[in-house]
Protein backbone atom coordinates (compact mmCIF):
# COMPACT_ATOMS: atom_id res chain seq x y z
CA UNK A 1 0.00 0.00 0.00
CA UNK A 2 1.43 3.36 -1.06
CA UNK A 3 0.73 6.18 1.34
CA UNK A 4 2.47 9.03 -0.47
CA UNK A 5 2.76 9.60 -4.18
CA UNK A 6 4.96 12.58 -5.06
CA UNK A 7 5.54 12.09 -8.78
CA UNK A 8 3.08 14.71 -10.00
CA UNK A 9 3.15 17.03 -7.06
CA UNK A 10 6.04 19.21 -8.24
CA UNK A 11 4.56 19.78 -11.67
CA UNK A 12 1.15 20.36 -10.18
CA UNK A 13 2.53 22.86 -7.69
CA UNK A 14 4.27 24.82 -10.44
CA UNK A 15 1.09 24.82 -12.53
CA UNK A 16 -0.82 26.10 -9.53
CA UNK A 17 1.74 28.88 -9.02
CA UNK A 18 1.07 29.97 -12.60
CA UNK A 19 -2.67 29.69 -12.00
CA UNK A 20 -2.37 31.95 -8.95
CA UNK A 21 -0.51 34.55 -11.00
CA UNK A 22 -3.12 34.26 -13.77
CA UNK A 23 -5.88 34.80 -11.23
CA UNK A 24 -4.07 37.92 -9.98
CA UNK A 25 -3.91 39.28 -13.51
CA UNK A 26 -7.58 38.47 -14.06
CA UNK A 27 -8.51 40.18 -10.78
CA UNK A 28 -6.67 43.35 -11.75
CA UNK A 29 -8.26 43.30 -15.20
CA UNK A 30 -11.70 42.81 -13.70
CA UNK A 31 -11.09 45.65 -11.23
CA UNK A 32 -10.43 48.02 -14.14
CA UNK A 33 -13.73 47.00 -15.71
CA UNK A 34 -15.48 47.22 -12.33
CA UNK A 35 -14.31 50.81 -11.80
CA UNK A 36 -15.69 52.05 -15.09
CA UNK A 37 -18.76 49.83 -15.42
CA UNK A 38 -22.21 49.85 -13.87
CA UNK A 39 -22.67 48.77 -10.25
CA UNK A 40 -24.26 45.36 -10.94
CA UNK A 41 -21.25 44.33 -13.00
CA UNK A 42 -19.10 43.84 -9.88
CA UNK A 43 -21.09 40.83 -8.69
CA UNK A 44 -21.00 39.24 -12.13
CA UNK A 45 -17.25 39.72 -12.40
CA UNK A 46 -16.72 38.28 -8.91
CA UNK A 47 -18.70 35.18 -9.88
CA UNK A 48 -16.69 34.81 -13.09
CA UNK A 49 -13.43 35.20 -11.16
CA UNK A 50 -14.40 32.51 -8.65
CA UNK A 51 -15.49 30.14 -11.42
CA UNK A 52 -12.23 30.82 -13.26
CA UNK A 53 -10.25 30.10 -10.10
CA UNK A 54 -12.03 26.80 -9.52
CA UNK A 55 -11.60 25.77 -13.15
CA UNK A 56 -7.89 26.65 -13.13
CA UNK A 57 -7.29 24.79 -9.87
CA UNK A 58 -9.04 21.61 -10.88
CA UNK A 59 -7.65 21.80 -14.41
CA UNK A 60 -4.08 22.08 -13.13
CA UNK A 61 -4.64 19.18 -10.76
CA UNK A 62 -6.11 17.08 -13.56
CA UNK A 63 -3.16 17.83 -15.85
CA UNK A 64 -0.64 16.99 -13.14
CA UNK A 65 -2.28 13.63 -12.49
CA UNK A 66 -3.55 14.32 -8.99
CA UNK A 67 -7.16 13.36 -8.55
CA UNK A 68 -7.72 15.11 -5.22
CA UNK A 69 -7.36 18.59 -3.89
CA UNK A 70 -4.56 18.77 -1.38
CA UNK A 71 -3.17 21.48 0.85
CA UNK A 72 -0.29 22.18 -1.54
CA UNK A 73 -2.86 23.06 -4.22
CA UNK A 74 -4.20 25.93 -2.17
CA UNK A 75 -0.71 26.94 -1.09
CA UNK A 76 0.40 27.00 -4.74
CA UNK A 77 -2.43 29.27 -5.77
CA UNK A 78 -1.92 31.60 -2.80
CA UNK A 79 1.84 31.78 -3.36
CA UNK A 80 1.34 32.37 -7.09
CA UNK A 81 -1.01 35.23 -6.33
CA UNK A 82 1.46 36.57 -3.79
CA UNK A 83 4.32 36.43 -6.26
CA UNK A 84 2.17 38.30 -8.75
CA UNK A 85 1.16 40.91 -6.17
CA UNK A 86 4.73 41.51 -5.02
CA UNK A 87 6.48 41.59 -8.37
CA UNK A 88 4.62 41.32 -11.62
CA UNK A 89 1.78 43.62 -10.58
CA UNK A 90 4.15 46.55 -10.23
CA UNK A 91 5.77 45.86 -13.60
CA UNK A 92 2.42 45.55 -15.34
CA UNK A 93 1.11 48.63 -13.53
CA UNK A 94 4.08 50.76 -14.53
CA UNK A 95 3.77 49.58 -18.14
CA UNK A 96 0.07 50.48 -18.05
CA UNK A 97 0.81 53.93 -16.67
CA UNK A 98 3.44 54.46 -19.40
CA UNK A 99 0.98 53.50 -22.13
CA UNK A 100 -1.73 55.69 -20.59
CA UNK A 101 0.67 58.65 -20.48
CA UNK A 102 1.66 58.14 -24.12
CA UNK A 103 -1.98 57.90 -25.23
CA UNK A 104 -2.90 61.08 -23.36
CA UNK A 105 0.09 62.90 -24.85
CA UNK A 106 -0.90 61.78 -28.34
CA UNK A 107 -4.52 62.87 -27.76
CA UNK A 108 -3.36 66.29 -26.60
CA UNK A 109 -1.20 66.66 -29.73
CA UNK A 110 -4.10 65.68 -31.97
CA UNK A 111 -6.43 68.10 -30.16
CA UNK A 112 -3.86 70.89 -30.53
CA UNK A 113 -3.53 70.18 -34.27
CA UNK A 114 -7.29 70.13 -34.69
CA UNK A 115 -7.59 73.45 -32.84
CA UNK A 116 -4.82 74.95 -34.98
CA UNK A 117 -6.54 73.78 -38.16
CA UNK A 118 -9.84 75.19 -36.95
CA UNK A 119 -8.34 78.56 -36.13
CA UNK A 120 -6.51 78.74 -39.50
CA UNK A 121 -9.80 78.03 -41.31
CA UNK A 122 -11.47 80.82 -39.32
CA UNK A 123 -8.75 83.26 -40.39
CA UNK A 124 -9.20 82.35 -44.06
CA UNK A 125 -12.95 82.86 -43.96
Amino acid sequence: MIFYETAGQTGGFLLLLYCGAALGIAYDGFSLIRRHGPGWLGGVLDFIWCALGAALCFGALAVSGESRVRLYAFLGIVLGGGIYAMGLRRVIGSAGRFVKKRVRCRQRQENAKAAANLSSKDREA
